[in-house]
């Protein structure tokens, strides 16, 4: 059977290994939070890319919409003018 002497050492180096184990695990969580930060931020990023290429293709097929109405005025405006020149 061991004494209390060794009995107490060996409890002050399990202490020790399980001290040294929560600084690792405390190492761990703040790495993973520094990461799941970072991730979040460009997760946001990307979002607000995608919105605004969404704002941007809306505007563009508007523009198109608004385009091809313009270019059907002109055609009846040159068929009129066709029209009245001869």
């Amino acid at each position: 059977m061991l004494s209390n002497d060794e009995l107490q050492v060996q409890l002050r180096e399990k202490e020790k290994l399980f001290a040294e184990q929560d600084e690792i695990v405390k190492e761990m969580e703040a790495k993973f939070e520094s990461q799941d930060k970072k991730f979040k931020s460009q997760e946001k990023r990307v979002q607000d890319r995608n919105k605004n290429i969404r704002e941007m293709k809306e505007e563009l097929e508007s523009k198109d919409f608004e385009l091809e109405h313009q270019q059907g005025v002109i055609e009846r405006l040159r068929s009129q003018k066709r029209g009245l020149d001869h």
